[in-house]
C-alpha cells in the first residue's frame, strides 16, 4: 500500500491524467467530420454543382469527362409501384421518349448507362428523385439514396444500367443531370451530363407515334453489381477485435467489480464455482480489462494501417466513427493510468479520505463513459462497413447483431442489479454505501493480489 506521503503527488498526477483525457474527448467531439468514401465522400448537404468534386480526393484522381456514359428518358407509371423497387426491371419500349425532353409534372424513369461502372452520385437542377435506397431496390435500411430534398441521388452499387424514378417539375425549365462516378476506391473521378427540355405536348406512353413507327428500345436495369469491391481484411480484423474488446471483455471486466465480489460480511456462496468467482473478482477485473484494452489497441493499429492503404496519409479522423472510436480508446487506455495513480486505501476501521472518494467516482465515471462511447463507436463502425467500405450485407448483419447483444446485456444488467440489491438488503447494507465504514475496502490495492487473495470474509473490506 502506498505511503501517505505519496498521496498528494499521486492525486495530482491522477487529476492531470483525467483532465487530459476529458480534454481530448472534448476536442474530438468538436472537430469537424466528413464522410469517408465516394459518393458519400461528398457531404449530404452539398447540392447541385457543389456536390461534384473538382479536384482529386483520397485516392480518386481529379474528374475527367467520360463520353461513354449516356442518359435516356422514359415514362414511369402515373403512381409509385412496387415494380420500381426492382433494379433489373424492364421498361417497355412504348414508354421511351425519343428526344431529350420530359413532360412537366409527369413521373419518368431516367436510364443512366455507365459502361465502366462504379458507385455514383447524380444531381438534377430541378425535379425530385424517388427514394429507393442507396442500392435502388426500395430498401433504405442500407442507407438512403436521396439527398438535397430529392435533387441528388447517391447510388452505392456498381451497375452498368441504373433506372432512377424522377418526377419532373411543373415549371417547364430545362433540367440538367450530372453524374460523377469512380470505379473502385482508387479509380479516378469521371463525369458526364445531359440536358432535357420541357414539352407539355409530349404524347402519353404508346401514343402519338407515326403508323408503322417501331417503339423505342426497352430498358432493363442491371441485376448484379459489376466487380464488387471487397472489404480490406484489416478492417475486418479491426471489427472483430473491437467487438471482442468492447462488447465482451471490457464490459464483463467492469461488471466483475460490481457484481462478482461479495458484500461485506456475506457468508460463503452455496456453489463452489460462485465462491471461486467471488474470490477472484479483482483478478477478473484486471485481466479482462487488460486483455480487452490490448485487443482494442491492436484493432486501432489495424484500422490506422487500413486507412493508410485505402485513403492515403492524412486521411485519418475523417468520419464520425473515427472520432468516437478514438475517444473510446483514449478513455479506455486512461483507466490503467488512473488505477496506478490512486490514493491509498484506508486501513480497516478507517474512513475513506476525500481524495480516495473522488478517485473512486472518477474511476467509475471514466469506465462508464468509455462503455457508452464504445456503443456509439460500434454502431457507427458497422454503419461505415455497410455504407462506405464494401460490406453492405455484412455490416448490416453486424449492426443488427450488436444491437441485439446490447439489449441482452442491458437486461442481464438489470437482473444483476436486482440480485445485488436483494443480497445487500438481507445483510442490512445500503445499496450505495454507508458513509465509508463497512464499505471502506470497496477498492482494494493492486498489491493485494501479489501473494495473497482478497481479505477473509467478515473482516473490513
Amino acid at each position: 500500500m502506498p505511503s501517505p506521503s505519496r498521496a498528494a503527488p499521486l492525486a495530482g498526477a491522477m487529476r492531470s491524467v483525467n483532465l487530459a483525457a476529458f480534454a481530448a474527448v472534448a476536442i474530438f467531439a468538436c472537430l469537424p467530420r466528413t464522410a469517408t468514401a465516394h459518393p458519400s465522400l461528398v457531404g449530404s448537404s452539398k447540392c447541385g454543382e457543389d456536390a461534384h468534386p473538382t479536384t482529386a480526393r483520397s485516392h480518386h484522381a481529379a474528374p475527367v469527362p467520360d463520353n461513354t456514359m449516356s442518359f435516356l428518358m422514359y415514362y414511369a407509371a402515373e403512381a409509385p409501384t412496387d415494380d420500381e423497387m426492382v433494379p433489373d426491371r424492364t421498361i417497355p419500349g412504348d414508354w421511351a421518349i425519343d428526344s431529350a425532353q420530359y413532360k412537366p409534372g409527369a413521373r419518368h424513369t431516367l436510364v443512366v448507362k455507365i459502361p465502366d461502372p462504379g458507385e455514383f452520385l447524380i444531381t438534377a437542377t430541378a425535379g425530385i428523385f424517388r427514394e429507393l435506397g442507396a442500392h435502388d431496390d426500395g430498401r433504405t435500411n442500407y442507407g438512403a439514396g436521396t439527398a438535397c430534398g430529392g435533387a441528388r441521388y447517391n447510388l452505392k452499387e456498381k451497375w452498368e444500367t441504373t433506372l432512377l424514378v424522377w418526377t419532373a417539375p411543373w415549371t417547364g425549365e430545362p433540367v440538367r443531370f450530372k453524374v460523377t462516378t469512380a470505379n473502385g476506391k482508387h479509380g479516378g473521378f469521371r463525369t458526364a451530363s445531359a440536358s432535357f427540355t420541357a414539352n407539355e405536348n409530349l404524347p402519353a406512353p404508346g401514343e402519338g407515334r407515326a403508323p408503322g413507327s417501331p417503339p423505342g428500345p426497352p430498358a432493363s436495369g442491371s441485376g448484379e453489381p459489376v466487380g464488387e469491391d471487397e472489404m480490406n481484411g484489416k478492417f475486418v480484423a479491426h471489427g472483430w477485435l473491437m467487438a471482442l474488446a468492447w462488447a465482451v471483455l471490457i464490459p464483463f471486466g467492469i461488471f466483475s467489480a460490481r457484481y462478482a465480489r461479495s458484500p461485506p460480511g456475506a457468508p460463503p456462496a452455496r456453489s463452489d464455482a460462485v465462491e471461486t468467482v467471488r474470490r477472484a473478482w479483482f483478478q477478473l477485473h484486471i485481466w479482462l480489462n487488460s486483455i480487452g484494452l490490448v485487443s482494442a489497441l491492436i484493432g486501432g493499429v489495424l484500422s490506422y494501417s487500413a486507412v493508410e492503404e485505402e485513403l492515403g496519409d492524412g486521411m485519418h479522423l475523417r468520419s464520425a466513427h473515427a472520432y468516437w472510436g478514438a475517444a473510446t480508446l483514449l478513455l479506455g487506455l486512461n483507466q490503467p493510468l488512473n488505477a496506478f495513480t490512486r490514493p491509498p486505501a484506508p486501513l480497516p476501521g478507517e474512513a475513506k479520505s476525500a481524495e480516495r472518494r473522488r478517485w473512486e467516482k472518477v474511476h467509475r465515471a471514466l469506465a462508464w463513459a468509455a462503455l457508452m462511447t464504445s456503443i456509439v463507436a460500434m454502431d457507427t463502425g458497422t454503419e461505415a462497413a455497410m455504407n462506405d467500405w464494401g460490406a453492405p450485407k455484412g455490416g448490416k448483419a453486424a449492426n443488427s447483431a450488436y444491437i441485439a447483444w446490447v439489449w441482452m446485456v442491458l437486461l442481464a444488467t438489470c437482473a444483476a442489479e436486482v440480485i445485488r440489491w436483494r443480497e445487500r438488503q438481507k445483510l442490512g447494507i445500503p445499496m450505495w454505501g454507508d458513509g465509508g465504514q463497512a464499505m471502506n475496502r470497496n477498492f482494494v490495492e493492486l498489491s493485494e493480489i501479489e501473494g495473497e487473495d482478497e481479505p477473509e470474509r467478515g473482516g473490513a473490506r
